[in-house]
């Protein structure tokens, strides 16, 4: 499990610094994303039983999505635009991610582990 959990995490880092080298804002939507879905990966590596299945079925979905975007950026050399000129693949990549994150956050509040309900409060309160 937590090795699903690293790779997921790891790629998002991938993903951000790609997204900063081709000019993206700390505060760019697909940069604030990939930190959240780190923050749910790092919980979410820890949980056991029914719930850890899901949970590493939606990181290796996430990972995939997240490599996918990766390779698009370092291939066309621009940031990825939501104009009607985008690639349709990266635009599913991105509609995926935010489906895989709703089912991450979904795992989480269903958990029972600690530190992923001190997180879900986090989250709530900012």
């Amino acid at each position: 499990m937590q090795n699903f959990g690293f790779k997921c995490i790891s790629k998002e880092a991938d993903l951000m610094c790609e997204l900063l080298k081709h000019g993206a804002e700390p505060t760019d939507g697909v940069i604030q994303q990939s930190s959240l879905i780190r923050m749910c990966a790092l919980s979410l590596m820890h949980l056991q039983g029914s719930h850890a299945i899901d949970a590493a079925a939606a990181m290796v979905g996430i990972t995939k999505e997240c490599k996918l975007m990766c390779d698009w950026i370092k291939k066309e050399g621009k940031l990825i635009s939501f104009s009607f000129l985008t690639c349709h693949e990266v635009v599913e990549c991105c509609l995926n991610r935010v489906r895989i994150l709703d089912i991450m956050l979904s795992i989480l509040k269903g958990s029972s582990f600690p530190s992923s309900m001190m997180w879900l409060d986090l989250v709530a309160n900012n």
